[in-house]
């Protein structure tokens, strides 16, 4: 399963008078981006508001719906497990950025990769919903509060390795090998999706499980004048294209057919 991009997009809405680590690594990347040659083309654009930051994306969701245009988001800014501050002191939540975030994956046929530098930056996990469309490819992202050098000293690593290998493992690699490597939390699409539905089949897919489901939602049935026996119930429960009209709804399979492909090994 792989992904691919043809920008690095820097976001930056770190507030003023801060070390502005952003505008660094926007530096320091463009810089190797061009010796290396070839390497995809690099951009830092500044927000100061949470909704300067939505306008952004639908935009480049529209961009990427008009041309093959598929960037490597990085997000620099303040973040909390409920969301993103932004420069002029305005939040997100993750689930006020959902909506935008699908919108670009979906744009770039599944091929968004976010990088989110900020405090407990991998609670964006919280936005992916196997019920609903995935809104990336895949994240990294701090678990905690990170100082500014070392967050920084990490990222021009994985991103160094990047640029000069193609390669998202070796890239890993280099970051996980520096002093806040092991901060990092590093997540795929495949992967959450994976464990949300072992962890479902764990609780609620036992035989006794699906009856007790079942018995009740046959009682509910039946309130509502509907004469649905406990064994019809059950084997719409136990239906497996219910699941498999989640994970061609969540992998984009509907829309994009290559995806089928791309996304075989995914839990079934």
């Amino acid at each position: 399963m792989t992904a691919s991009f043809n920008q690095i997009l820097i976001v930056d809405s770190l507030p003023d008078g801060e070390v502005n680590t952003a505008e660094h690594l926007f530096e320091d990347v463009r810089g190797w981006a061009h010796i290396l040659g070839e390497a995809p083309h690099v951009v830092r654009v500044r927000v100061e508001a949470g909704v300067e930051f939505l306008a952004l994306l639908e935009q480049r969701a529209a961009l990427a719906r008009r041309d093959s245009y598929a960037p490597l988001l990085h997000i620099e800014c303040h973040g909390s497990d409920e969301g993103l501050q932004f420069a002029d002191g305005s939040n997100l939540t993750w689930e006020a950025m959902r909506p935008a975030f699908v919108s670009l994956n979906e744009a770039t046929r599944m091929n968004l990769i976010v990088v989110v530098a900020a405090c407990s930056g991998s609670s964006i996990a919280s936005t992916v919903q196997v019920q609903d469309r995935a809104p990336l490819w895949a994240f990294l992202a701090p678990k905690q509060d990170i100082g500014s050098l070392a967050l920084e000293a990490s990222l021009s690593a994985f991103y160094q390795t990047l640029l000069a290998t193609r390669s998202a493992e070796a890239a890993l690699g280099a970051l996980r090998s520096t002093e806040a490597g092991l901060l990092f939390m590093y997540s795929s699409a495949q992967t959450m999706y994976r464990l949300v539905v072992e962890g479902y089949e764990r609780e609620h897919g036992s035989a006794e499980a699906i009856q007790r489901q079942a018995e009740r939602l046959c009682a509910m049935a039946g309130q509502h004048g509907f004469g649905w026996s406990v064994d019809q119930v059950e084997a719409l429960i136990r239906d497996p294209q219910i699941f498999e009209g989640f994970r061609r709804r969540f992998f984009m399979m509907d829309l994009f057919p290559e995806n089928a492909h791309r996304f075989q090994e995914a839990a079934k």
